[in-house]
């Protein structure tokens, strides 16, 4: 999960400067997330990652940004189950 922090932090900060990460015990778990849930509160999983950066930050993040850091947060539990 930390990797999905550093990575969307750096994204973030890349695009606007003057941006503050937000802290990483306030970004949710979405390894084993499913879309629609009550667990994502009715929400894609990008969506409920945006909604819960934007909750710990007052900042949105793209859905790009979002699906991208989702991508790598999963590769990273593939490999690490491997």
């Amino acid at each position: 999960m930390r990797n999905v922090v550093f990575i969307l932090a750096a994204e973030i900060i890349m695009n606007t400067s003057s941006l503050q990460p937000a802290p990483a015990q306030s970004y949710p778990q979405i390894t084993n997330l499913s879309p629609f849930t009550p667990a994502s509160n009715f929400m894609s999983v990008p969506g409920y990652l945006r909604w819960q950066y934007y909750l710990a930050s007052g900042r949105w993040v793209s859905r790009e940004t979002a699906l991208s850091a989702i991508d790598i947060e999963r590769e990273w539990q593939q490999r690490k189950t491997k």
